[in-house]
């Protein structure tokens, strides 16, 4: 069956029904033509009705990628926000490609709520584009103006989780023996220029900004966006440079590996740079970090949201708190779209500690069979258990000494530990079985079962997780 793309569900028809002022945004997967459709439907239309169109981008990659083959003006976003009389914040139609970025750069870059001002235009129709939507985006949109595609992963062939940096290198030497080639994206461009540095065959990119930038880099990059393919390595380790609008057409590629904590934008967007060809299927690697390192990461971005009111109320502070500048504007107001993306971020990284990285990924890639990967070595045949332990604690950090009312609540919690932890897929997280899971963990808790003696709850029973004396 032919896979529908956006070209499918928005025909030159429906743009006539469009007004100046609307928001529209079109939600479709990786490689479901949404780039096309501007080039082949929406910018023709355009041109037939005298409509002035730019479509902004938010990677030069990206930007040579929607210029290649087409006469329609393409800016990023970056220069536009330097350039506040650009004819663009005039124009009839403005497509915000990747406009998800809006939120996910403005941590980067404090000017890319500039980018506000467009929809504070009644005369300009704005469209946006996006695989990975974010709330604090999407809202800016109309909500009877969404365009959604489901998004479709029958590419993969296997899905694999690892949990510690050393797997990585394990897995790639495993999968070069296997002559396929491979993309890898690794979490820091100090990380993957180490790795670089120790493997051969491989290639390697990152940002200009970064300090393992060098010339030869630009030069590979480029040569990505024209070629849509690296050169001959058969390993290409990438940062977060190449994590949206590149498309990779080399039916060679046998595995994408992704070393990112963030499973609801990064993720999809690193695992749609592969377009595959109609018989090509792909192993994807994932790293999950453990819950210790998601509570470090969680109470950095909880203390930043703290100190946003503090320092809008006393700008002067500024000065201290370079890396604040984002959040909080130089005259001291507070930029409200990276404070509701941090919000967001907050939001994400419990979601993940509270029901668990492998319950997310699951859902975000259309429930997959997944597998953890397990090395040759003893200490490696114990990386899911602990993984399952880092899970718990976190889950019983979270409730303390909290009485626990609603059964539901606290069996829902431990749902993808217990079977994982005893082996048994089909197995109800009941108190005696995530009793049995937590010893097998050595985890000295266990879940009790209590009766209220007095107050107004006097007589109800709970459940309460006990720290075992020992």
């Amino acid at each position: 069956m032919k896979r529908k793309t956006v070209l499918d569900i928005l025909p030159a028809s429906e743009i006539e029904k469009w007004n100046p002022g609307d928001r529209v945004l079109v939600i479709a997967g990786t490689g479901c033509c949404k780039t096309t459709w501007v080039k082949q439907v929406l910018w023709p239309y355009c041109k037939e009705h005298g409509l002035s169109l730019y479509t902004l981008a938010n990677r030069s990659m990206l930007r040579d990628d929607i210029s290649h083959g087409s006469d329609m003006s393409v800016l990023t976003y970056q220069l536009l926000e330097q350039s506040p009389n650009h004819d663009a914040w005039n124009a009839d139609v403005i497509v915000m490609d990747e406009c998800h970025s809006l939120a996910t750069d403005v941590m980067l870059d404090y000017r890319r709520n500039k980018m506000l001002r467009f929809f504070q235009n009644a005369n300009t129709l704005i469209i946006g584009l996006t695989a990975t939507p974010v709330e604090c985006v999407t809202e800016l949109f109309d909500e009877d103006k969404v365009y959604q595609l489901e998004r479709n992963y029958s590419q993969l062939e296997s899905v694999t989780l690892f949990y510690q940096e050393k797997d990585m290198k394990a897995i790639l030497e495993r999968e070069m023996k296997g002559g396929g080639r491979i993309l890898c994206f690794v979490r820091s461009a100090a990380a993957g220029l180490r790795m670089h540095r120790q493997m051969p065959d491989t290639a390697f990119i990152c940002s200009q900004n970064a300090q393992q930038w060098t010339p030869e880099t630009e030069r590979y990059k480029k040569a990505i966006s024209k070629n849509r393919r690296w050169a001959g390595e058969q390993v290409l380790l990438a940062t977060k440079v190449m994590d949206v609008g590149v498309s990779i057409e080399d039916p060679q590629v046998t595995t994408v590996i992704v070393e990112t904590e963030d499973y609801t934008v990064d993720l999809i967007q690193m695992i749609g740079r592969i377009r595959c060809a109609a018989d090509q299927r792909i192993r994807l690697y994932i790293r999950v970090f453990p819950a210790s390192y998601l509570e470090r990461q969680k109470k950095h971005l909880v203390d930043m949201r703290n100190r946003v009111d503090l320092l809008s109320a006393e700008p002067e502070d500024l000065k201290y708190e370079i890396n604040m500048f984002p959040l909080i504007l130089i005259d001291g107001t507070q930029n409200e779209l990276a404070v509701r993306w941090l919000d967001q971020q907050i939001r994400d990284i419990s979601s993940v500690m509270e029901r668990g990285a492998e319950q997310i990924i699951r859902e975000q890639l259309c429930h997959p069979k997944i597998q953890v990967w397990k090395g040759t070595t003893p200490q490696r045949a114990e990386i899911g258990i602990s993984l399952a332990q880092h899970q718990a604690m976190a889950i019983i950090e979270e409730l303390g000494n909290r009485c626990i009312y609603d059964r539901k609540e606290l069996y829902a919690r431990f749902a993808q530990i217990v079977p994982s932890v005893l082996n048994k897929s089909s197995l109800r997280p009941t108190r005696n079985n995530i009793n049995e899971a937590l010893r097998c963990m050595k985890l000295p808790y266990r879940v009790s079962y209590h009766q209220q003696a007095k107050g107004p709850l006097r007589g109800k029973y709970f459940y309460r997780i006990d720290r075992i004396a020992r």
